[in-house]
């Protein structure tokens, strides 16, 4: 009856219940350090009495430890070595903090805090992730590890102290190497309210292509999320590519809103009227008013829809517009595998009428290659020939009878040329003179003697001299000059040449006068316009990788007060270039106006939900002028 539970070797209260049973009051201070196991046993004292065997009884912690909340709860990467104060419930003496997993040197504060030694390693950049779990464990024997908590990695600030370069033309894309520190892969730079991504190349340098606009506008780079804020702020500069041009949108409705060319489009000799297809094949002819007398109003009428699904026709070029806006002339065709059928139709526009029908065909041309028709709108040169994979097999002049006297007779006249072609001839404005590409990869001019005197004799020149391929021929509509480029093979750019026609008239052994180059970035196999009197080139090249349109000023014909020059014409008002590609299409028959096509968003405001891919029509007013 006198037995006592000792407890780790110390005696506690004990009550006497039976001879097999006795209880015993543990106070709360003897379970305040868990540790594997302590030894009870029971001790009676003399006589007869003694120490009994050893009966272990485990402790373990009281529950499972709950993190509440993190001080701090967010870090950036990249910085020092720091403190994190764990607040929660349930801890207890020898409880443990884990980062990422791993223990790191704990204090324990009381059962609801602890704090734990974070190193600078564990938040050393790069890192794997944007944030740490966090863990906390009592000791064994215990109830398991906490619910894992989470410090948010944030990314520096990164700085930045140069850019190379720190300028380039607006509008076009510019590649530019940023100097700084704490850059992460994945950053991004703020620029002009647009945000463009990098290439990561190290921590203190990452490239970005810009599309500026003109004047300085400020540059700042962020690190991917979550984090600590944006660099300080350089400045990049876009600077004009030329002077600001009147940009006018040709590819407009009846409704006044701006749509997506179908093909390409055409203006008239002046550059007042424009004709297009929209993507259901719909004809349209637009009033551009420009050069028109004071209270014209621009204005688009519908002049046929020319849907050929029965006939499978699926593209369609306009390629002249009579000076008066009655005519339209358009190539159509259908491209399969091997395959190009096209076919020339003429229709009426009904411009000013009520009484007639828009899209009367009035002439068609079957079975054409390709087409080119005078500006005046007579005489058609055309090639001939429906294999891709081989060059036209012949061209030809058509008389369309347009602006003749009366008694004409539409017809195929004499073939346009004496040798095997490889393009399409032009022709003058009169159908006399047309140049082309031979198989050769020459540039012939080629006499076929419509409207000269008695006596003549068609006759062929090669024009180009030397041994680079040459391409894109076209010829003043006064035939006075021609205009062509040279592209060595691989190439993607060329020189452009223009040269005067009168010394090679009548020659029969070929012609070299001495060409003028104009240009040595005249993009390969592109087409170039030339005015009357050879005084402006219209011509496709190429501005930091992008397509731009130019106007070469030559200044023949003008015999005072005029400086050559070359000035870029797919530019904005604020003299930035075009932000896509470009393709040039026409010219008025006097250079005033040139006629392109691109996807460019900053020439014009335009209205959203245009197609991807989309092309509108730009007919810029030249600043020669």
């Amino acid at each position: 009856m006198n037995s006592v539970v000792q407890w780790n070797g110390s005696a506690r209260p004990t009550t006497y219940v039976s001879n097999t049973q006795l209880t015993v009051s543990i106070p709360a201070s003897d379970l305040t350090n868990p540790i594997s196991s302590l030894p009870i046993t029971v001790m009676t004292p003399s006589p007869g009495g003694g120490t009994s065997n050893t009966v272990p009884v485990a402790v373990v912690s009281p529950a499972l430890p709950t993190i509440t909340s993190l001080s701090p709860s967010q870090v950036v990467l990249g910085g020092p070595a720091f403190t994190l104060t764990v607040n929660g419930t349930n801890f207890v003496g020898g409880a443990n903090v884990y980062w990422n997993g791993i223990s790191r040197v704990t204090q324990f504060v009381s059962s609801t805090q602890l704090t734990a030694s974070i190193l600078a390693s564990d938040i050393a950049l790069p890192a794997a992730s944007n944030s740490a779990s966090i863990t906390v464990e009592n000791p064994t024997p215990n109830a398991g590890i906490s619910a894992p908590a989470t410090v948010t990695l944030q990314n520096p600030a990164p700085a930045i102290t140069s850019l190379s370069p720190a300028s380039g033309v607006a509008g076009t894309p510019v590649a530019v190497t940023i100097t700084g520190s704490q850059f992460v892969s994945g950053a991004t730079v703020q620029f002009g309210g647009q945000v463009f991504s990098t290439t990561f190349g190290s921590t203190s340098s990452i490239s970005v292509v810009l599309n500026a606009t003109v004047g300085t506008t400020s540059l700042t780079v962020s690190n991917p999320s979550p984090s600590a804020g944006p660099s300080n702020v350089l400045t990049f500069t876009g600077t004009a590519a030329g002077q600001g041009v009147q940009q006018t949108v040709g590819s407009v409705d009846p409704n006044g809103k701006t749509i997506a060319l179908n093909g390409t489009g055409m203006i008239d000799a002046s550059g007042r009227y424009f004709a297009f297809f929209d993507l259901n094949d719909n004809l349209y002819l637009r009033d551009t008013c420009l050069g028109a007398p004071s209270g014209c109003t621009p204005a688009s009428s519908l002049s046929g829809n020319f849907s050929r699904s029965s006939q499978g026709y699926d593209t369609f070029n306009a390629i002249w517009v009579s000076s008066d806006g009655q005519y339209v002339s358009f190539l159509e065709g259908l491209t399969t595998t091997d395959q190009l059928m096209q076919q020339v139709d003429i229709v009426g526009t009904c411009l000013g009428s009520s009484s007639c029908t828009p899209g009367a065909i009035v002439t068609t041309l079957a079975n054409t290659r390709g087409a080119f028709l005078a500006q005046d709108g007579r005489y058609l040169s055309y090639a001939t020939g429906q294999s891709l994979v081989n060059p036209p097999t012949g061209a030809g002049i058509y008389d369309t009878c347009y602006g003749a006297p009366a008694g004409c007779t539409q017809m195929t006249l004499t073939p346009a040329v004496s040798t095997t072609n490889n393009s399409v001839p032009v022709s003058s404005a009169d159908g006399r003179y047309l140049v082309y590409q031979n198989t050769s990869s020459q540039i012939v001019l080629h006499d076929s003697c419509l409207g000269a005197a008695p006596g003549c004799s068609p006759l062929d020149n090669v024009v180009s001299t030397g041994s680079v391929p040459c391409q894109a021929p076209t010829i003043s509509p006064d035939a006075q000059y021609l205009a062509y480029s040279c592209t060595p093979s691989g190439n993607m750019t060329g020189t452009g040449y223009l040269q005067a026609i009168s010394p090679c008239l009548g020659s029969t052994s070929g012609c070299s006068t001495g060409p003028t180059t104009f240009s040595t970035s005249v993009q390969s196999s592109t087409a170039l316009w030339l005015s009357d009197a050879g005084t402006f080139v219209g011509f496709q090249g190429s501005l930091n990788g992008l397509a731009e349109i130019y106007l070469y000023d030559s200044c023949n014909g003008v015999s005072t007060g005029c400086t050559t020059q070359t000035v870029p014409v797919s530019v904005n008002s604020s003299g930035a270039a075009a932000n896509a590609n470009c393709s040039l299409v026409g010219m008025s028959s006097n250079g005033q106006y040139v006629l392109f096509q691109s996807p460019a968003t900053n020439l014009a405001t335009l209205p959203s939900g245009l197609p991807s891919g989309f092309s509108v029509a730009y007919i810029a007013t030249s600043p020669s002028f």
